[in-house]
């Protein structure tokens, strides 16, 4: 559009490794991917608790390793600490922040951000970004938002539950039940939403990104037992 004489790649990385981590170039894509590691990179998935690796095609946290990592933060040597990281093989790695996964060719696939991860009472971790997926292919659906309400019933942990924003016209009950039961029907038994309320606008942050802290603020302590989905 802009007159570009070059081709444009997608990829990944980070100012900590001074460059793309990951590039999708010559034909070498998957949709949805971010490419594979470039030469002499090393990619990564790893239980953000264990810093056990993990295998093709499970949700992590994505960890790079190479000769184009940075020696450090500025006069922050805390926080230089927190991001590398010696693992068991040995080697320095960077904690990226990100949760992703590699499939059996080495693509990798960024799926969110570790803070948005939720954790259930009994451990597990719920990804936001697979139900938003599964909600925004509904094409009533305008925006929605995935976000932890505390729960109720143990006292401790939290559930996902899902706020969405309606296109002109569409019946919210209607939707969120809809929705609702489609969640349950084809999410991950754990992974399912508590609940699903309609909002006329989900807020966004100056970089036009889903604003979740806002949305966490006022309803992480919704009283999601008074729904009734039943028709």
């Amino acid at each position: 559009e802009h007159n570009i004489k070059y081709p444009l790649a997608q990829g990944y990385g980070m100012s900590e490794l001074s460059a793309a981590a990951t590039f999708c170039a010559n034909g070498i894509n998957k949709p949805g991917s971010v490419g594979i590691p470039s030469p002499t990179t090393v990619v990564g998935i790893f239980d953000p608790d264990t810093q056990e690796e993990l295998g093709y095609n499970k949700i992590g946290e994505v960890c790079v390793t190479g000769p184009s990592m940075m020696k450090g933060y500025w006069n922050n040597p805390a926080e230089t600490e927190n991001v590398m990281r010696k693992h068991a093989d040995g080697r320095i790695w960077i904690h990226s922040g990100d949760l992703g996964l590699l499939d059996e060719d080495g693509f990798l696939f960024i799926k969110g951000r570790i803070k948005r991860m939720i954790t259930r009472f009994d451990g597990h971790k719920v990804f936001p970004v697979n139900l938003e997926s599964m909600i925004n292919a509904f094409e009533d659906v305008r925006n929605c938002a995935v976000i932890g309400v505390r729960d109720r019933g143990h006292g401790q942990g939290h559930y996902p539950f899902v706020l969405i924003e309606l296109a002109e016209g569409v019946e919210a009950d209607v939707a969120c039940r809809k929705i609702f039961q489609y969640c349950n029907a084809h999410a991950e038994e754990r992974g399912r939403p508590v609940g699903v309320i309609a909002i006329d606008e989900i807020p966004l942050t100056a970089m036009g990104k889903n604003d979740f802290r806002a949305l966490e603020d006022i309803y992480r302590d919704f009283d999601y037992t008074k729904l009734n989905y039943d028709e």
